[in-house]
């Protein structure tokens, strides 16, 4: 079966190949894991893939065909995609998420009837709940006269973008594919309201490899620590939230830290951070100072997948705040290290964490509700501790099981293909 995949990154083994420096900031993350499971678990499906880059190009790395399709503002863009298709001859056309390359495919491509698209945020939703709790006037006053000099997009102008942009042209392509992956009962609800007559396939995500390494939690005893991801990329990721509930977190246990990756431009400490800094990145700057949490947070770079799994093992508690989210990753790499989570109850969170079984579900947008949580996983004693995390990696290792997701992503293959 030849199947052409079309994602939202240059994989690694493109960029190397191409000796690109693209390689230095492309992990790949989990589709590295799903590329390498295809390869092991179903050697007779041959692999093609395409994104696009800053120029056109190709490569072929152990059997895999690689298209550069360069960008897709290119006049000549829709023409190599052509080309690609002519070319890798799928079986089977998978596009992967429906906020990124899927946008700027053509309608005649994706309504051929051999697509399958798999559902990763929803732009519609996401579009609603893109500041979090928040509004512009509330983030306004905050943008840079540098930022708007450069004409670097605002918060305003990037929800404007996913709400008129992005979700409208989102749900026409829903409505043209027949066929879609997904991994929650949030997102088969919805697809089920947009594309009634569509086929829908459940098909977990592999990790990336470096949380396959088993249960490795070992917090220090004594400390406090809560590691929160990505929490302070856009308003929708609730960081705002999280810091309220830190305060309170913080009257009971005045060492508790936080620590949140991709954030070091928040710590201002040069002048290129200074002026790439977004509004809300600046209204958390003023929160934290506002709430007296300057020596409570760690802004920490971009971390590598092992980075983020030595920031796991060593936390207390890892937290999701977000007020809108399918499937999160994050929270089920941390189910796969053995740490003890907090999650929000939205999107398709519940359909991987059981309140007060394998995790501490809570309301978002509550910062009250949010700290108690936490407060109890930090008081939770070793014996509750193993059983809660317990629980979790058992459901997460059986969730992320490559072998068994390979066997599902080839059954929805070979459906769309049309046999049975």
């Amino acid at each position: 079966m030849n199947v052409l995949w079309f994602t939202n990154i240059a994989l690694p083994e493109y960029t190397r190949a191409n000796g690109n420096f693209q390689a230095l900031k492309s992990s790949g993350g989990w589709m590295v894991g799903l590329l390498d499971a295809v390869r092991r678990y179903a050697p007779d499906v041959r692999l093609s893939v395409a994104f696009r880059t800053s120029a056109p190009g190709f490569a072929q790395v152990e059997g895999v065909d690689y298209y550069g399709l360069g960008d897709s503002a290119d006049g000549a863009f829709l023409e190599r995609v052509e080309q690609c298709v002519r070319s890798a001859r799928p079986d089977v056309i998978h596009v992967h998420g429906s906020e990124g390359i899927a946008q700027v495919l053509p309608d005649s491509l994706l309504a051929r009837g051999k697509v399958v698209l798999s559902l990763q945020g929803i732009m519609e939703i996401w579009a609603e709940n893109y500041f979090g709790g928040l509004t512009w006037a509330d983030l306004k006053s905050y943008e840079t006269i540098v930022r708007r000099l450069l004409r670097y997009p605002n918060e305003r102008q990037i929800a404007t973008d996913w709400q008129t942009q992005r979700a409208p042209r989102e749900r026409e392509l829903c409505r043209r594919i027949l066929a879609f992956m997904g991994r929650t009962r949030f997102d088969r609800d919805w697809i089920r309201r947009v594309n009634p007559a569509a086929a829908y396939f459940h098909v977990d995500e592999i990790l990336r490899p470096e949380f396959y390494r088993g249960r490795a939690w070992a917090a220090e005893p004594g400390r406090h620590v809560i590691y929160a991801g990505a929490a302070f990329t856009y308003p929708l990721k609730g960081g705002h939230w999280l810091l309220r509930a830190l305060k309170i977190v913080k009257e009971s246990y005045p060492d508790v830290e936080l620590r949140v990756a991709a954030s070091r431009r928040c710590a201002l400490s040069n002048w290129k951070d200074r002026v790439s800094l977004g509004a809300y990145g600046y209204y958390l700057v003023h929160l934290i100072d506002e709430l007296g949490l300057r020596d409570h947070v760690t802004f920490l770079p971009a971390l590598s997948a092992q980075e983020v799994r030595n920031e796991l093992v060593h936390a207390n508690v890892y937290c999701l705040a977000s007020t809108m989210e399918n499937s999160p990753n994050s929270l089920c790499e941390a189910q796969m290290t053995g740490t003890p989570a907090v999650a929000t109850r939205v999107g398709g969170v519940e359909d991987l964490a059981t309140g007060g079984v394998t995790g501490y579900v809570v309301a978002p947008r509550d910062p009250g509700e949010l700290a108690e949580a936490i407060l109890r996983a930090f008081r939770l004693s070793p014996e509750q501790a193993e059983k809660m995390t317990e629980g979790a990696y058992e459901a997460a290792v059986r969730r992320h099981d490559p072998k068994n997701i390979v066997h599902d992503l080839l059954a929805a293959y070979r459906a769309v293909e049309g046999k049975k």
